[in-house]
């Protein structure tokens, strides 16, 4: 296959894209322009010419197997959202500047339905991040947390905090300060 059919058969293929995802033009104008260059590198390169057809449809696969992938990706994101509006308190939790829908699904996976938990040193314990101290008689050790929780929930509230941080000025500045 040479290169004027190998353009030919990319550009069908970014307007199938287009014309089935509803993508903007300009992301698929820069993904062809990277595999237009991949092309010219290849045609330069040393490799076998005659496999071109069986690289064809290996490309073409995979691009069928993105295209599956991003819809069912979309697909689960919008069941995810479904069931979160069925679970109490979580328009609160989505109130909070800089927490979103993932962060949300993830922390709800996690612990469940909130109000199950009298106050938040409950969750803190649940987590791993309740503070321990390492004292013993006379000797007055450093505080940490404890690390003994979940994992995930503890690696959740983490990204959720920084994105807060992030995207919310009260926050920025209460981390600022104790951050000093």
């Amino acid at each position: 296959m040479n290169t004027k059919t190998f353009e030919k058969w990319l550009q069908e293929q970014a307007q199938l894209i287009v014309r089935y995802r509803q993508v903007e033009k300009s992301e698929i104008l820069a993904e062809y322009n990277t595999l237009k260059k991949v092309v010219e590198a290849a045609e330069k390169s040393i490799g076998y010419t005659s496999c071109a057809m069986t690289a064809r449809f290996e490309i073409q696969d995979l691009l069928e197997d993105i295209e599956r992938h991003s819809f069912r990706l979309e697909e689960i994101e919008r069941m995810i959202e479904d069931a979160l509006k069925e679970v109490p308190n979580v328009d609160k939790l989505l109130e909070i500047p800089g927490v979103g829908i993932k962060t949300v699904a993830s922390f709800v996976a996690e612990i469940g339905d909130v109000s199950r938990f009298e106050d938040a040193k409950a969750i803190q314990k649940l987590s791993g991040l309740a503070i321990v101290s390492d004292d013993s008689g006379k000797h007055n050790g450093q505080s940490s947390i404890s690390y003994r929780g979940r994992k995930h929930l503890r690696y959740t509230m983490y990204l959720g905090a920084i994105s807060v941080i992030c995207h919310n000025d009260q926050f920025a500045e209460i981390y600022s300060y104790y951050r000093e």
